[in-house]
Formats: C-alpha cells, sequence, structure tokens
C-alpha cells in the first residue's frame, strides 16, 4: 500500500513542481486555497488561515506532509504581521498536533537563505547559523527552534529545508516571480535587464527539477530524518552578473540599464552560498541541471511562448 503524503501549497511554484514525482511514489493529496493544476491527485481546497481546526484535522490523516506554502520573503515586506502568523502560529499548532500522534509523520518544511545572519561567508553549513538580519529570517528561525524541540521532546520526525534561488520554469502561475526567472522573462518580453549594485555578490541557485528530485528522494527514504535542517543548493557559484551575460548570449539586442548605487532587494546583503553535503550524504542525491543550458532552454520556451501568442 502507498504512503499518503499531504503537498501544503501545491499551487505554488516549489509545490507545482513536487506534484508529478511525488505522485508516481505515493498517494499524493494537494492543500492549497486554489483549485490544483493536475487532475491525477486528490485536492483539498481551504484557506487555512480562516480554517486551522479544519488544517488540523487533515494533517492527521497522512504519512507524510511537506509544507511548501508562504515561502516568499516579499510577504514579510508587504504584511509582516500576516507573514509571521502564517510560519509561526499555525505552523506551532500544526507541529503541535503531529506531535500528539502515536505513529507520527514525517514534517518538511522549506525556507529561503535568508535564515542565515553571517553574509559574506562561501560553503556555509549548517552548524553555522548565526542570528538572523531581517524579520523574514526571523519568522523562520524561530519555527526552525520549535522544530528542534519537537524532534527532541516528542520524537518527531521533521527538518527544514533551506533553499537559495530556485529557478526553471514549471507550469505554476508563479513560474516567472523568482529573481532569476523574473530576469528571463523581462529580457524575451521587454528586451530589457536591469543590474544593480547587489548583482555582483555570489550565490549559489538551485534549478527547480533539482529541486524535486532531492524532496521525492526525501520522502523516500524510510528513515528518520537524521537532522532538522538540511541545506539544498547547486555547488555551482554565480552571480546575477553572470546570469544575465548568459541571458545576453541568447538575445544580444535586449538593454541593459546599469543601476550601481541601488540596492535590489533588502535581503542581499553580501556574498552567502550553501554547502550541500549533508544532504548529499544522507539521500544520495546529486544536482544534474547546468545554469546555462536550462536558461537558454528556458530562453527558447519563452520565444515560443510569444509567437503563439
Amino acid at each position: 500500500m502507498k504512503r499518503t503524503v499531504l503537498l501544503v501549497g501545491d499551487t505554488g511554484y516549489l509545490g507545482a513542481s513536487l506534484v508529478e514525482p511525488l505522485s508516481s511514489h505515493f498517494e499524493l493529496t494537494g492543500l492549497s486555497r486554489k483549485r490544483g493544476l493536475s487532475k491525477k491527485i486528490r485536492k483539498i481546497q481551504l484557506d487555512f488561515e480562516l480554517d486551522v481546526e479544519k488544517l488540523l484535522e487533515v494533517v492527521a490523516q497522512f504519512d507524510c506532509i511537506i509544507w511548501a506554502a508562504g515561502l516568499s520573503p516579499i510577504d514579510s515586506l508587504n504584511n509582516k504581521k500576516k507573514d509571521y502568523f502564517l510560519t509561526v502560529s499555525i505552523l506551532r499548532k500544526v507541529l503541535s498536533e503531529l506531535s500528539n500522534f502515536e505513529k507520527k509523520p514525517k514534517f518538511i518544511y522549506f525556507s529561503s537563505k535568508y535564515i542565515y545572519g553571517n553574509f559574506n561567508q562561501m560553503n556555509i553549513v549548517e552548524s553555522e547559523l548565526e542570528q538572523p538580519q531581517t524579520d523574514y529570517g526571523m519568522n523562520r528561525y524561530v519555527l526552525l527552534k520549535e522544530i528542534v524541540t519537537t524532534r527532541k521532546k516528542y520524537k518527531l520526525d521533521a527538518s527544514m529545508v533551506v533553499l537559495p534561488g530556485v529557478y526553471g520554469y514549471n507550469k505554476s502561475e508563479q513560474t516567472y516571480k523568482g529573481a532569476i526567472n523574473s530576469m528571463v522573462y523581462s529580457a524575451v518580453k521587454s528586451k530589457l535587464l536591469s543590474l544593480y549594485q547587489t548583482s555582483r555578490f555570489l550565490k549559489n541557485v538551485l534549478h527547480v527539477d533539482d529541486f524535486s528530485d532531492a524532496i521525492t528522494a526525501m520522502c523516500l527514504n524510510e528513515a528518520p530524518l537524521k537532522h532538522p535542517m538540511y541545506n539544498l543548493a547547486n555547488s555551482q557559484e554565480v552571480t546575477i552578473e553572470i546570469v544575465s551575460e548568459i541571458i545576453r548570449s541568447e538575445l544580444p539586442e535586449i538593454e541593459i540599464r546599469q543601476h550601481v548605487n541601488q540596492v535590489y532587494g533588502m535581503f542581499e546583503k553580501g556574498d552567502l552560498t550553501l554547502s550541500s553535503e549533508q544532504f548529499m550524504t544522507e539521500f544520495h542525491w546529486c544536482p544534474t541541471h547546468d545554469l546555462s543550458a536550462s536558461l537558454k532552454l528556458m530562453m527558447k520556451h519563452l520565444v515560443k511562448e510569444e509567437k503563439k501568442d
């Protein structure tokens, strides 16, 4: 009998990428405010911010819960109270509920790299986590501490996966909202790229298909999760300037606008790359997608879409 998995946020960018691989191995149910993109899986449409009690009833039915909702740090800029409520208050109740079960499910949550407070550091490992420097990072930090507590006190099989910028095409409505994806979209649709002071910071990225392969491997591993936190990234170090050069090699006619005295995004404070050694060792996973080749495929897809329009 297949194990059951609840994917919270199945219509978002990350969630949508997990639907196909997870449904191949598990009995998958998607939960979100919107209707699902796939007719192959069971769907629960629920605004869990308004009906937390119903959410707690739902999570009790599954062997594994993957929480891919409420990830964007933009939320904390526009509405900090809402972001805090979503990431801490609701999830604290979910973790508490799961801790009461005799057979405890696996729980996987995601955070961006901005949970780290120590910028200007390369290949940072999970044990080097310091006090975050943003409201978004602090919210995730509080939740991580909650995960650590429930693991120790109640033996809950829960972990947080920390991600860099995820890029690559999928069928969700949010495909072109990420930093790299939005650059590709702007280059193809508007023939324009904007570069800022922060465009020179080193970072690593992760293709959305590498992400879905990694999380599927994590779920297929029936052993308890060894750590409360895992970094997940490609080891390739890049800058936004490098991304722009790849795009311009395919679209030489685009305009480049330099904003050397402006910062893009309050979260970018310096170089920061993640080491994924811990994740790769435990789950026998390795990224396979090359940034340059993937961006070129994405541009070709967009150009093809534009011609259809």
